[in-house]
């Protein structure tokens, strides 16, 4: 579809047009992330690095997809078929970070998402994202944002009923 056809579509009035005119835009988007994602790619390390090698990708979607679970090195290096030590090279190279520390990063972005969106207690939602208690979540929390969870919560909720944040905004990104 052209320029001109997809201009068309949109001024037109026809049944179905904002369904097509979302698909467009879906599809333009797509295109535009996976060019920004070859580009980025020849630049280093990094996300749009990483998706290029397929045990790299795997390791990372996996990480995303049970960041509670108890990740090792060994157990996510023979989940994606890799030995530990070229798991451990070839991630640091496409990430520029361990696999671990990457893992620690993405139950941090979890926690913060779940204590700015729910009602959970600090205990469940170390549980959610991989840690053994609300005392080494808290810790950890602590050491990588700056501010307790509880104080994370309660800035969050301040903001939101403020009307100086969108509910969605912390989800930007994940």
């Amino acid at each position: 579809m052209s320029s001109t056809e997809a201009t068309a579509e949109m001024q037109s009035e026809q049944l179905g047009r904002d369904t097509v005119v979302h698909a467009l835009l879906d599809a333009l988007f797509t295109h535009l992330l996976r060019d920004i994602a070859v580009q980025r790619a020849t630049q280093g390390a990094g996300f749009s690095h990483a998706v290029r090698d397929p045990h790299i990708r795997r390791a990372v979607s996996l990480m995303h997809e049970d960041c509670a679970r108890d990740w090792s090195l060994e157990t996510l290096a023979r989940a994606v078929g890799m030995s530990r030590s070229v798991l451990a090279e070839r991630f640091r190279e496409a990430m520029n970070d361990t696999p671990l520390a990457y893992l620690r990063t993405v139950r941090l972005q979890r926690a913060m998402r779940l204590l700015a969106e729910s009602t959970s207690t600090l205990e469940q939602i170390a549980t959610m994202v991989g840690y053994t208690d609300a005392f080494a979540f808290s810790k950890a929390f602590k050491r990588a944002v700056g501010q307790s969870p509880g104080e994370y919560r309660r800035e969050r909720a301040a903001e939101e009923r403020s009307g100086l944040r969108f509910p969605a905004a912390d989800a930007i990104g994940r």
